[in-house]
């Protein structure tokens, strides 16, 4: 720790419901995080942060305006991109004379619903269409009807889902993809498209399309998962591990996707901790939500413009439901929303006084002037006392805990002393708050958990 550094004892109010008292810092091994302004400007916005959906999933009545709940934790989050695709948008087939509602099928019932209630939302869409089981007409003939119904809301087309394990070849699936991409943007003359959605392999498929259709996608994507949801490395300790293999990734798609001039740069569109539907007890837990933060951070850091995390009923999904109803606000929804409240400013640089501990911080200056701070607490048994050193001074902050009974709770997770309750509704109920001079501040973080930090 440098010299200079003080630790400032300061009186911390901490806010309870409507109750007032004293508290101290706790005990903690001490670690001075330094928060710097950038060399460079990268900023974020509420985009950052989506959903994805199984395209299996427009034909149930969860996107409906009669859904509050839904909405209401959508424009928590928002306005966002939700992007609708996964596996099933390859068994999905468009039906322009059918009722709407049907498995296996999207009618122009389910796209109209649909519409409006991403519009109800304020949200984008990055909309699939399916190569495997379909043809260049019946996409053409959707695209138009989506194009048309969405308007304005309408992101981009994706063609195909994950075509780097269709067993094809890149090349193939190029010429395969330039016949789909023609054909719609006949019905849509002014179609925007993104791809390819690749599943992994990024070296030998994402970027080698890049090349190839650059000229012809808005969007650069791919998706991600840390391992086999199935595989008994599946655990909390592996997910919070950190990745090196997934800097080299996002710098690589970053490259390409500047290299081939693509406007949109490149985004994850279908994300999350691990797939064949997340590992249960790991992908549903406190831990997974930490993970959430860290993973969206170093996507911003890295040139990404997004991750849509994937969901549905799985353990991985930020958002349960039955039937369209709500059923539960899962860890990564909290996570989510952790980095929502940051997305609004600039990245800044921090640096920590012991980088083997297993914490990370992250700062962003807001575009009202004030800065956000995250701490994020990996470490299953450690407490850390953070002594912040800022650029500027500041006279008043305040902080909110993302916490649960430990990293592999599966209930029990709260924010700022408060659940996002199911109809999206959240009052924090604790908070602490501190009035302070100077430029330094101190406080606790508890093992196994993250802090939301506002200065102002």
């Amino acid at each position: 720790m440098r010299k200079n550094f003080r630790r400032l004892y300061v009186c911390a109010i901490f806010l309870t419901s409507m109750s007032y008292g004293l508290t101290a810092v706790a005990a903690g091994t001490p670690i001075t995080v330094t928060v710097s302004n950038p060399s460079t400007n990268t900023s974020i916005n509420s985009t950052f942060t989506g959903l994805s959906y199984e395209k299996s999933k427009m034909s149930s009545h969860a996107f409906s305006t009669s859904n509050t709940a839904f909405l209401t934790l959508l424009k928590r989050l928002g306005p966002s991109v939700i992007r609708i695709g996964g596996n099933s948008v390859d068994r999905t087939q468009w039906d322009p004379t059918g009722p709407g509602s049907v498995s296996g099928k999207v009618s122009p019932a389910d796209v109209d619903r649909f519409a409006a209630f991403v519009k109800a939302a304020g949200w984008k869409v990055i909309y699939g269409v399916n190569y495997k089981t379909s043809t260049p007409a019946s996409a053409a003939s959707e695209a138009k009807y989506v194009a048309n119904a969405l308007g304005n809301s309408l992101s981009s087309f994706e063609i195909g889902n994950e075509p780097d394990i269709y067993k094809i070849g890149v090349a193939t699936f190029e010429k395969g993809w330039e016949n789909f991409h023609s054909a719609m943007l006949a019905s849509v003359p002014n179609a925007i498209f993104s791809g390819p959605a690749s599943a992994y392999n990024y070296s030998n498929f994402t970027i080698p399309f890049a090349k190839v259709e650059g000229s012809h996608i808005s969007l650069l994507t791919q998706h991600y998962y840390r391992g086999n949801g199935k595989s008994s490395t599946a655990t909390v300790d592996f997910l919070l591990s950190p990745n090196p293999k997934l800097i080299t990734e996002l710098k690589s798609l970053w490259a390409a996707a500047n290299a081939n001039h693509i406007a949109g740069g490149y985004r994850l569109t279908e994300a999350n901790s691990f797939y064949n539907g997340g590992a249960p007890g790991v992908s549903n837990t406190l831990g997974a939500a930490l993970w959430t933060i860290d993973f969206l951070f170093q996507n911003a850091m890295n040139g990404s413009t997004g991750v849509n995390f994937h969901g549905g009923g799985s353990p991985y999904s930020p958002l349960l439901d039955s039937n369209g109803t709500i059923t539960k606000v899962q860890p990564v929804y909290y996570g989510m929303y952790v980095f929502s409240m940051a997305a609004n400013g600039t990245l800044m640089n921090t640096s920590i006084s012991n980088s083997s501990v297993s914490l990370s911080t992250y700062a962003v200056k807001g575009s009202n002037g004030s800065i956000y701070v995250i701490l994020n607490n990996k470490d299953k048994t450690q407490a850390f006392n953070v002594t912040m050193a800022f650029p500027s001074a500041f006279t008043q902050g305040e902080a909110m805990l993302l916490t649960a009974p430990s990293l592999t709770s599966t209930s029990g997770t709260t924010l700022g002393g408060a659940a996002i309750a199911n109809n999206g509704s959240w009052t924090p109920t604790s908070k602490i708050q501190v009035m302070l001079t100077g430029n330094n501040w101190t406080i606790n973080i508890p093992a196994g958990s993250a802090e939301f930090i506002t200065m102002h």
